[in-house]
């Protein structure tokens, strides 16, 4: 099993409930030999393929279920965004969800970015803030 970054073993160490990311990482090390990038891409792309399915399984099967998805776009903090608003989710799976929105735009516009780098750890640390201060209302 290869070790976590220290940016991410350092938040989930901080919060237990975040254990989830912890198995997402260590599947996706173990499933593939890819770079920081390549991890990025596979969990985000995940998560937008399981949030697509939520949306999907509480929205009529229907023209305008296809419709609405495409209104909202394929941007993945705006489904986000959408589900909660439906009550879908509680607001520190949001907030969860647009913290790995926001790692993998740091990814897609830094193409040299690593979990090691600066960017990513001072997303992590706002990230880490925000759960430590209670993140808001849990549902």
């Amino acid at each position: 099993m290869t070790g976590l970054p220290p940016e991410l073993e350092r938040m989930l160490s901080d919060n237990p409930s975040l254990e989830h990311l912890r198995q997402i990482y260590e599947y996706i090390t173990k499933s593939n030999d890819e770079s920081d990038l390549g991890k990025v891409i596979t969990c985000s792309a995940y998560a937008e393929y399981l949030l697509e399915r939520l949306l999907r399984t509480f929205l009529r099967s229907a023209k305008e279920t296809d419709e609405i998805v495409k209104k909202i776009g394929p941007n993945f903090s705006s489904r986000v965004k959408f589900a909660y608003s439906m009550n879908l989710f509680a607001e520190q799976i949001k907030d969860q969800l647009l913290f790995v929105a926001e790692v993998r735009n740091e990814f897609a516009h830094n193409k040299d970015a690593s979990f090691d780098d600066q960017g990513v750890g001072d997303i992590c640390d706002r990230y880490r803030s925000l759960i430590s201060d209670g993140g808001g209302e849990r549902n």
